[in-house]
Parts: structure tokens; C-alpha cells; sequence
């Protein structure tokens, strides 16, 4: 959360001010991180998550564009993503 926004500890507890619902709107943080679980939540727009839910909704992007924006910040260097195939539907008869 600290590459969107500032994290504080408050009483052995991580928060932030959350910047989902509007920049400068938390005067005083409205979110916590729970280190235990690697999880946070924003108690004004009800959104939290892990890491990944964390770059897709401050990055407005999926789940494919968020693991390979954190890969490529670890040093992992993802392969293309290739469009999915379409399906096949219906009966098959003989």
C-alpha cells in the first residue's frame, strides 16, 4: 500500500488514508493493515484484499496485468499473456 499511499503505525497497528474514495478526503487514516494475514481494509468504501487486490483496485487493472506488474517488481520477467481461446459449445454427434 505505501507505492499508493502513506502507511502509519497507530497502537502496534499499520493504517493508511486510503485514496480509493478521493484524494485528501481522510484527514485521519481509515484503513488497516493486518500484517498477520497479509490483508488490509478501508472502513469508508468497504475494499481491501492482498497485495494483488491492492494494485488492481489503486491501478484500476485485472488480475493478469496486477501479478505481472508485481513480478516484474521482484525481477521476474513474465512471458506474454496470449488471448484466450474461444470455447467450443454444443453437442458432438457421430
Amino acid at each position: 500500500l505505501s507505492w499508493y499511499t502513506d502507511v502509519f503505525t497507530h497502537k502496534s497497528q499499520w493504517t493508511y488514508r486510503c485514496k480509493l474514495h478521493g484524494d485528501g478526503i481522510d484527514k485521519h487514516p481509515s484503513g488497516a493493515i493486518y500484517r498477520s494475514e497479509n490483508r488490509f481494509w478501508c472502513f469508508v468504501c468497504n475494499k481491501g484484499g492482498d497485495v494483488f487486490d491492492a494494485v488492481c483496485l489503486y491501478e484500476r487493472i485485472d488480475l493478469p496485468h496486477a501479478i505481472r506488474k508485481l513480478g516484474s517488481h521482484v525481477g521476474i520477467e513474465p512471458r506474454p499473456l496470449q488471448p484466450e481461446k474461444p470455447k467450443k459449445w454444443g453437442l458432438r454427434f457421430e
